[in-house]
């Protein structure tokens, strides 16, 4: 038998040695990280979820409901530099820092689908000639079905006119045609002046043949619609309230991929006006705003796998209201009225408009009534002909849902948001009302007539799904914006889709 002797012993007892000292260090490191700075965890993504209703979800989607709702303490708490820090990690797909505090930051879950990316905007509707200029010319083409003709490049001002149910092209260039029967196509290296504004993208011009006018369409990437739209519809904002830009980012993203495709019958997926989002195109770009835009790229809100209807609003007056008591909508889960405040502190109190005072003398208030009544109720209604005014019933945020006007031959009773399209404020422009959320003072004469009317109001606007100064408010205070979007928007989720 061959002998071993001790070296083989010697030599397998160095190596345990070795296996023991690397154990030990192993679990060192790992506790003094669980005590300390916290330790890195794959950020493992579900494949797929039935539901996006943020009380539903469960650790295999977005987390548990209180893990998207990120501790506003641990936002308050940060300084300047972490919380930008964090900020723009929020959907980063590596990895997720769990702190020793056991709060998970705000998720957004990606969730790739096929969505459309380019938006449809009717930026000047019936309007009988249109002026266009770009400094690197515009290339005309003929839309005839599914293909395009090209017509010709000009360079110089462009001036395209309705005529006798066709479009007129009328230029320094000769071209082979200038009147054309069908919808045409307008593409330029550069940005396009369309009558004094400079827009990105694309645009179509269509021949209304029943009114004998011109319709502009701006066709461009959603992402760069939204860079016109952010600003103007909250405003220039500097950034100490920058999530609030965030959060006007997300919502105008969602009411516009919800409105694609659905108003195919005009040819175009949203007004440029305060009928959908106001868009003034490049104009009125602000970086602070570009950049919110940048970071939430592709970033929406469902609820059930669905696009919300995200409707947003100025100033809620300490309350927002139900949808079904506004508009003769169904109701919606998300849609729901919530107190905008914590304790005493109202996060839009800032807001000029949070009260406010109308007043219409009787000679006023006749020549509006004698207008919008007739309007709304299609009546043949005489100014002389109003009582009195009452309140019949409330929404549960306190707004006015039916208003009765009383008249000498009968009552009329409007409904919810009409309220202020009939009862208009007493300006040059005869404009809606601020908002129904108001009381009633009536002074008579002495003859016991209706004299004069006040109305004592807070807010502004329809009052349904986000308050924008409220939102600045609550990021003024600290809130992240997931954390925004789901005060106003309940049981949602905050979704990447592309």
């Amino acid at each position: 038998m061959k002998k071993h002797g001790w070296g083989p012993i010697r030599k397998n007892k160095a190596y345990l040695f070795v296996a023991l000292v690397i154990l030990i260090t192993k679990m060192f490191v790992f506790n003094s990280c669980r005590g300390g700075r916290g330790f890195v965890v794959p950020n493992v993504l579900p494949e797929k979820t039935n539901q996006l209703n943020g009380a539903d979800l469960d650790d295999t989607t977005l987390g548990k409901p209180a893990e998207l709702n990120l501790s506003a303490d641990r936002i308050r708490n940060q300084s300047s530099s972490e919380k930008n820090g964090f900020i723009a990690s929020l959907i980063q797909p590596q990895k997720v820092l769990i702190s020793e505090k056991k709060i998970s930051p705000p998720s957004v879950l990606f969730r790739p689908r096929a969505v459309q990316r380019t938006v449809r905007v009717g930026i000047i509707p019936l309007q009988n000639s249109v002026k266009m200029f770009s400094l690197k010319g515009i290339k005309i083409f003929e839309a005839l079905g599914e293909s395009t003709r090209f017509c010709g490049l000009i360079e110089g001002e462009v001036v395209f006119k309705a005529k006798e149910k066709k479009i007129e092209v009328v230029t320094n260039l000769e071209l082979k045609q200038n009147l054309f029967l069908h919808k045409l196509l307008i593409i330029s290296e550069l940005p396009v002046n369309v009558e004094q504004h400079s827009y990105r993208g694309e645009f179509e011009i269509q021949c209304q043949s029943n009114t004998e006018a011109l319709t502009v369409i701006n066709i461009l990437p959603v992402e760069d619609y939204l860079k016109g739209v952010v600003p103007y519809e909250i405003g220039k904002l500097d950034s100490s309230v920058y999530d609030a830009l965030k959060v006007q980012a997300v919502a105008a993203r969602t009411y516009t991929l919800s409105k694609i495709g659905q108003n195919l019958e005009r040819g175009f997926d949203v007004w440029a006006t305060v009928e959908d989002q106001v868009y003034s195109g490049i104009k009125g770009e602000y970086p602070l705003c570009n950049r919110a835009i940048d970071e939430t790229r592709g970033q929406v809100i469902l609820y059930q796998d669905q696009y919300i209807q995200a409707y947003y609003f100025s100033t809620c007056g300490g309350n927002t209201t139900r949808i079904e008591e506004v508009w003769n909508k169904p109701a919606q889960p998300y849609l729901v009225g919530v107190k905008d405040e914590s304790g005493s502190d109202v996060y839009c109190g800032s807001s000029k408009y949070f009260q406010w005072t109308e007043a219409w003398g009787r000679a006023t208030l006749d020549l509006i009534l004698n207008k919008t009544l007739a309007d709304e109720e299609e009546i043949n209604f005489r100014s002389d002909e109003i009582v009195d005014f009452n309140i019949v019933e409330r929404g549960q945020s306190g707004r006015v849902k039916i208003l009765e006007i009383v008249t000498r031959h009968g009552s009329y009773q409007i409904f919810g948001d009409r309220v202020r399209w009939v009862l208009r404020r007493s300006d040059l422009q005869n404009s809606i009302l601020r908002s129904s959320y108001f009381d009633l003072e009536k002074k008579k004469n002495n003859s016991g007539q209706l004299d004069t009317l006040i109305v004592h109001g807070r807010g502004f606007g329809h009052g349904v799904g986000l308050c924008q100064v409220g939102a600045i408010g609550m990021a003024r205070r600290g809130y992240h914006y997931i954390e925004i979007l789901q005060h106003y928007y309940k049981k949602v989720g905050i979704v990447r889709v592309y």
